[in-house]
Order: structure tokens, then sequence, then C-alpha cells
């Protein structure tokens, strides 16, 4: 993940380094306005490096997103392929950005 997108050394995404970046009040905000394909899969990467990697389509994820922000500290939901990364920091914040092809 911190090969595709740009990561700070106190591991959060450098958003001043995505052109392409929106702040969420909650994921749900991607079901409206985002040209997001939701059925589409993307890989939920916790800061535990404990915990597995699940890879959920995208609205699965939205409907869940209580559950799935709950289980670490920091979430990040990616699709490499569209590189896509969604950041859940656990201060609150929600960010969505995509790189340039």
């Amino acid at each position: 993940m911190v090969v595709t997108f740009p990561f700070t050394n106190w591991g959060r995404v450098d958003w001043k380094e995505i052109e392409n970046k929106t702040l969420l009040k909650n994921l749900k905000e991607l079901n409206e306005g985002f040209k997001l394909d939701l059925k589409r899969e993307y890989y939920v990467i916790w800061d535990e490096m404990n915990l597995s990697v699940i890879e959920a389509k995208l609205e699965d994820i939205i409907d869940n997103e209580d559950d799935v922000v709950a289980v670490g500290f920091d979430t990040w939901i990616v699709n490499f392929e569209m590189k896509t990364i969604i950041e859940v920091h656990h201060e609150g914040e929600i960010h969505i950005g995509t790189l340039n092809f």
C-alpha cells in the first residue's frame, strides 16, 4: 500500500500529495455524487499488522461501516486497480482520494 500511495512518516496518507481528494462525514456519502462502482471489490486494511486483510464489495463495506472501522484504530479501504484509497482515521476524519493514472 505504501508503495502505491504516499504516506507520512507517522502512518497517514499524505493527502497533500493527492490532488483528487475529498473529506467525508461518513462512508455513506460515497453513495451520493461519487462515480464509484459500488459493486467493485476493495481491500480493507487495518493498522494492526496481525489483522487479516479482507476483500469486499464497496457497497457491503459502506453498509457495515460501523463494524468495519471498529476492528482497528485506523482503517484503509483500497482499490489498487482504480488507484483509490479511503482513510478512516481514528480521530474521525474520513478522506477519499484517487491518484492520477
